[in-house]
């Protein structure tokens, strides 16, 4: 998994996001913002890491049409708010960022999942995680279902041991959100 960055770093990629965009314009060219290609070929196991990450094909997104222009203005909109929360010291779920999106006149999303993707474009552009942007797929976290056995500190201190399976029940056992 990657390194969580510091607030300094994460907001350093993020202007350097805006940076790409800025200096295009002041060239007097469309703005543009460089994302990877996503397609099988371009996909790889980092086993290091354990996980599959993106290669080195790279796409270019600009303002040449009008549909590309709204979602680079939705990726402005987008890092605004994610300043603006690391500023504040607050946190937001995607589906909060979406409803958010409800007041940015033509940055509004037309769906859900179009705000996740973006969301998930900025995380591979910058390389910081979405908790580096204090964003948070669910209000409750996740949940654990199934014969799986672990141990959590109960309110007294004492070890307990939980097995989401035959001790929570069917909605499973909630991880919260840290």
């Amino acid at each position: 998994m990657a390194d969580r960055k510091s607030i300094e770093e994460t907001k350093t990629a993020l202007h350097d996001v805006v940076r790409e965009m800025y200096d295009r314009i002041v060239k007097g060219e469309p703005p543009t913002m460089t994302l990877p290609v996503r397609t099988k070929n371009n996909i790889g196991f980092d086993t290091k890491l354990g996980v599959y990450k993106y290669g080195r094909k790279q796409t270019i997104r600009d303002a040449t049409s009008l549909g590309s222009a709204k979602q680079l203005l939705r990726a402005l909109h987008v890092i605004e708010f994610i300043e603006s929360m690391i500023d504040d010291g607050k946190s937001s779920t995607l589906r909060e960022m979406y409803y958010i999106s409800e007041g940015w006149g033509l940055g509004k999303f037309q769906s859900q999942n179009e705000s996740n993707n973006l969301a998930e474009d900025l995380e591979i552009v910058t390389r910081c995680l979405r908790e580096d942007f204090k964003l948070r797929p669910e209000e409750d976290g996740a949940r654990m279902i199934g014969n799986l056995t672990l141990r959590e500190r109960n309110r007294r201190g004492e070890w307990m041991r939980i097995n989401a399976r035959d001790d929570v029940g069917d909605s499973g056992y909630g991880v919260p959100y840290n």
